[in-house]
């Protein structure tokens, strides 16, 4: 569990069903890395309620289960009986270093409570529910992380099983040949459709002020709409690329032919301009010509293999 999604955890343990506006201020985080990290996580980690905005819970939330000594201590204000004692029982912490899933504040806070306790010091009744809070916190990340992995293991597991299905359905409707066909086609399909994306970002890019009647700004606007969608589609086709080649070859066939099979309804739309139709001087563009050759290098290990 990376920094910022401990620090969510953490707040919405103590502040259950907030909105990421809360969060962010209480956590001193970015909203907008908020919102990421909260979609990002949401089922395994978050868990969200409505739509405007969405309120935000952990998946297990420990708030909802505090523990009896956490309320004596909320009772009054007298000190609580002899048998109100720091909470090591339901979940114990058994890595020492489990401390270091708090941020550096609770870590500060743990320790130096930790260090009197282990020193026979009398602890008072807001350090022991202090601590008390500290290991729920700590609990609710080793739930939180334990949770993340069943997920996460589920979820491959789903994929291989899916996978195994496919792969039966291919073998029985098509031959190696046709296989290796269907799935060049459908690569092929998915390529050309990027790199229109791509050259329509180009051409919107070359218009510059050329477009009528249109205001100064109006003209900046469409430019940086323009940049960000060459980035996107840029990168899309980088993770596409860099996916296929980190392959073996035989992973590479059983993954493209697989991909044909679920795409293999698709077809190029007829109306569709070609990418070079759109922007005559888009082949020329080095990154496209690297983008061709590394595809190209891709089919050719397909047929080959």
């Amino acid at each position: 569990m990376d920094n910022l999604t401990q620090k969510i955890c953490m707040y919405l343990q103590a502040n259950p069903k907030s909105n990421a506006r809360d969060v962010c201020k209480e956590i001193g985080a970015d909203k907008t890395d908020v919102n990421s990290c909260l979609y990002a996580n949401e089922g395994t980690f978050f868990q969200k309620e409505g739509l405007t905005p969405p309120l935000w819970r952990n998946i297990v939330d420990s708030s909802s289960t505090e523990t009896g000594d956490t309320e004596l201590t909320e009772v009054d204000g007298s000190e609580p009986v002899d048998d109100f004692e720091i909470d090591d029982s339901p979940e114990s912490i058994n890595c020492d270093e489990d401390w270091t899933r708090l941020d550096a504040e609770d870590q500060k806070d743990y320790l130096a409570i930790n260090a009197r306790i282990e020193l026979g010091e009398k602890i008072s009744k807001n350090d022991r529910s202090r601590m008390n809070q500290l290991k729920n916190r700590i609990h609710q990340s080793v739930r939180n992380e334990i949770t993340f992995i069943e997920s996460a293991e589920r979820k491959i597991q789903k994929r291989a099983e899916y996978a195994t299905k496919v792969n039966e359905e291919v073998n029985k409707a098509w031959s190696v040949e046709e296989q290796r066909v269907k799935a060049i086609e459908a690569l092929s399909l998915q390529f050309e459709s990027n790199l229109r994306r791509l050259a329509y970002g180009h051409l919107i890019l070359s218009k510059k002020d050329h477009v009528e009647q249109e205001h100064e700004s109006q003209i900046e606007i469409r430019q940086a709409q323009a940049t960000k969608l060459i980035k996107s589609i840029s990168s899309t086709i980088e993770t596409r690329l860099s996916n296929l080649e980190s392959l073996t070859d035989e992973e590479l066939v059983s993954s493209t032919v697989r991909f044909g099979w679920i795409n293999r309804n698709r077809s190029s739309d007829s109306d569709a301009r070609s990418a070079i139709e759109m922007f005559p001087t888009f082949e020329e563009i080095e990154e496209v010509k690297i983008y061709r050759s590394r595809f190209q290098t891709i089919f050719h290990r397909i047929k080959e293999a």
